[in-house]
């Protein structure tokens, strides 16, 4: 997928690709968090507001007979089409996707494009819709297939029975219009999985939104009474949308951890030594007890437990990340990282790098924002290992480096003077990055002051 955009926060103008692996660096207050803000926005939100398709007949067909299987590929050139009408929209709303005010944005303008010709139906998804704590429609994509299977849920005959309980036909349609979309282009338009820079402080977030919840029932109840005028809706749009939608969502995530915790990931299942990794390199684990998260580490031969709001930041810092590999992810994702270095020591920062590079080696596309020499010039050892070169066993061998932490390709980007500039690879790696001329400064600063005091 590629993203040009115009007069966007402090950027004048930008031209991304999002590959599977993508790195954006640069200054403090160049960009970089607006464009992964911005790229996760529109992920989230492309479904919602995509254009209906004419599924009627076909809705008619899923109320009498209970199931329909749908050709994708049949629906492939209407999808396209309101696809191409997104940008517009976007650009419009893009205040709503950091809850800012909204002239904002009224300058920028976003436009999306994908390469219609690379859809494929590699991985197989599966669905289901509830409505009202009722389960409505399950919808099953096998891998390497076009075919969509949509069901009425079985455990719907008490709903099927009663037609007057069933959601109306538009409902419908609307779910299965998105449903179809996801199916023809979740493979250029990945789920996306964000890590914002503020994840330290999302308990405090988290606690501010129940403290909030309080007061709103307190206000209800006195609202009953008629000690004051109020309007509880008034109240809660000003709650909720104090935040971005990656901090709400990061808030949810953390508010949710009991019932994440009881999801198995696809990386658990088929690569658990990547699990075991993240556990290696922070030295601790993460376990649920009752609906309350804590932090796990070793103490001798025992295992110590500690709640979560007395953990380190560093431990709160990479809470989201094991969430994600342990319990969440998906093959096909969209993995995207503000600062993964927050709170890290080097050493555990370059880990981290590979850690990254094994994730992309297994189905996940990662994009980072970094201020980290570390991990940029890990990323750039992990594209040198992919070439061949004498005695590189040895060489894996004395670094500790595995096999599946290599990267065949980068996309990597600076943001500087109001663009984005995409930074050349060769068999060396990077040709720059925006840290060399810093750590020559600080050289000569050393190299200086050490001849003067010699």
């Amino acid at each position: 997928m590629e993203i040009k955009a115009k007069n966007f926060g402090p950027l004048e103008s930008i031209n991304f690709s999002l590959e599977d692996f993508s790195v954006i660096t640069g200054f403090n207050n160049t960009g970089k968090t607006y464009i992964s803000y911005a790229l996760y926005g529109f992920l989230k939100t492309w479904s919602n507001n995509i254009k209906t398709l004419n599924l009627e007949e076909l809705i008619e067909v899923l109320l009498s007979e209970g199931s329909i299987d749908i050709e994708l590929k049949d629906y492939e050139k209407k999808v396209f089409k309101n696809f191409r009408s997104l940008s517009d929209t976007f650009s419009k709303n893009l205040h709503k996707i950091f809850s800012a005010n909204e002239n904002e944005f009224d300058d920028t303008t976003f436009s999306f494009s994908i390469d219609e010709a690379s859809i494929n139906y590699t991985n197989g998804f599966e669905i289901e819709v509830k409505r009202k704590n009722q389960k409505i429609i399950k919808a099953r994509k096998e891998s390497n297939s076009s075919i969509l299977k949509i069901l009425l849920s079985s455990d719907d005959s008490e709903l099927k029975s009663k037609r007057t309980n069933f959601p109306p036909k538009y409902f419908l349609i609307e779910v299965t219009s998105q449903i179809i979309n996801r199916g023809i282009l979740h493979e250029v338009l990945p789920e996306p999985y964000i890590i914002t820079s503020e994840r330290t402080g999302i308990n405090i977030f988290q606690n501010e939104l129940d403290i909030n919840k309080n007061v709103l029932f307190e206000k209800l109840v006195q609202s009953d009474k008629k000690q004051f005028d109020f309007d509880p809706f008034d109240y809660l749009d000003d709650v909720v949308d104090r935040y971005s939608i990656p901090i709400k969502d990061g808030i949810d995530r953390i508010r949710n951890i009991d019932s994440i915790h009881k999801k198995n990931s696809y990386i658990y299942k088929q690569h658990p030594e990547i699990v075991k990794k993240i556990e290696k390199i922070t030295g601790i684990g993460y376990k649920n007890i009752k609906g309350e998260y804590f932090i796990t580490y070793k103490k001798g031969r025992k295992k110590v437990l500690l709640p979560m709001y007395l953990g380190s930041a560093s431990s709160r810092a990479l809470v989201d990340l094991y969430l994600f590999i342990r319990h969440t992810a998906e093959k096909g994702q969209l993995l995207i990282i503000d600062e993964p270095e927050l709170n890290l020591h080097p050493s555990v920062q370059i880990n981290i790098a590979r850690l990254l590079a094994s994730l992309s080696n297994i189905g996940i596309k990662v994009l980072i924002t970094t201020h980290s020499d570390y991990i940029v010039k890990e990323l750039n050892n992990l594209l040198m290992l992919s070439k061949g070169f004498t005695e590189k066993e040895n060489f894996l061998k004395k670094f500790k480096y595995e096999d599946n932490e290599y990267l065949n390709s980068m996309n990597f980007y600076i943001a500087e003077n109001k663009k984005l500039d995409k930074i050349e690879i060769d068999e060396f790696g990077l040709k720059r990055t925006n840290f060399d001329k810093s750590i020559e400064t600080l050289i000569e600063i050393s190299e200086t002051l050490y001849n003067k005091l010699s």
